[in-house]
């Protein structure tokens, strides 16, 4: 089932991304792509399970309630009675029972219809935690970008200050 939510996931989650940016400091080796990101995180999302092991669960009890029943195969053996005079008697018997006609059919339809809800459970299962990842990743770029341009900016503002000290070093000397 796993394997169905993310082959799901692949298909919602569209063309390949590019790579995370890595943070200063960071080698390239350890730059994931948004893509592996959410493929770990439809496998290992225990919502995307549930909602996975829902329509597994949908697709058997379909199978057991559109199926004809068991049929049934009876021996039996009556002995010879020498008080009443009867013969040995052997008797088998074949049942199997029919239902209703339609009925099967309309078992059928209602499981279908069941099954089409359980599995866009799951499409919507996967498309929320493939968003919540590509989101956190924006997120995540934006801080980083913010991180650089606040750093740049304490970088500029510190030149002038330190032309002011110096200035003002230079002009206390006598």
């Amino acid at each position: 089932m796993v394997a169905l939510a993310a082959t799901l996931a692949a298909g919602v989650a569209g063309a390949v991304e590019p790579p995370v940016p890595p943070p200063a400091g960071a080698t390239d080796a350890n730059a994931v792509t948004i893509e592996e990101l959410v493929r770990a995180a439809v496998a290992a999302n225990p919502t995307i399970a549930a909602a996975a092991a829902e329509v597994a669960g949908v697709q058997a009890q379909t199978s057991v309630e559109t199926a004809f029943s068991d049929p049934a195969l009876t021996a039996t053996w009556w002995p010879e009675d020498a008080a009443d005079g009867k013969q040995e008697m052997w008797e088998v018997m074949l049942e199997q029972s029919f239902p209703f006609p339609g009925k099967r059919g309309a078992v059928g339809s209602v499981r279908e219809a069941e099954e089409g809800a359980a599995r866009i459970n799951l499409q919507r299962a996967v498309r929320d935690v493939t968003l919540r990842v590509r989101e956190s990743a924006a997120e995540l770029e934006y801080l980083r970008a913010a991180g650089r341009i606040a750093a740049g900016n304490r970088e500029l503002l510190g030149r002038p200050r330190h032309a002011r000290l110096q200035l003002a070093r230079l002009s206390a000397r006598p």
